[in-house]
């Protein structure tokens, strides 16, 4: 998982859902790799992610967030998967904001290992963005 430079992305996202921040999901909409993307079938669900295994990096009491899948995270092959290329199948990644990764990680981590919870679909977004 990596933080996105941006707060507030100028686009409506790969799951057609509009101006997120409107719908308050904002900072807590999350693009997935392909991996986990799955063209489209995952939009709308939740998942719990949690910093963890990494002393230096994950913040103390291991503090979760919970991400609604909003966007795809396009592969880059021109990178390696472990070098700048994390959304490259078969990664399993989520692109998150630079605040929501504060809440789990130093800021200045970049990439962190994760556990992740897939936990429901939202229904009224999953039906409203298609």
């Amino acid at each position: 998982m990596v933080a996105m430079e941006t707060e507030h992305p100028s686009f409506d996202g790969a799951c057609g859902y509009g101006d997120l921040h409107r719908s308050s999901y904002g900072k807590y909409s999350a693009g997935l790799s392909s991996m986990l993307f799955n063209r489209g079938s995952i939009c709308g669900s939740c998942f719990e992610v949690i910093c963890v295994d990494h002393i230096l990096w994950c913040l103390q009491g291991s503090p979760s967030v919970t991400l609604t899948a909003t966007d795809f995270c396009p592969p880059n092959y021109g990178l390696p998967a472990d070098y700048g290329g994390w959304c490259n199948f078969p990664c399993a990644h989520f692109q998150m904001s630079e605040a929501t990764f504060a809440e789990i990680a130093e800021k200045r981590a970049d990439i962190v290992p994760k556990l992740i919870t897939h936990l429901f679909v939202e229904t009224s977004l999953a039906t409203e963005g298609k």
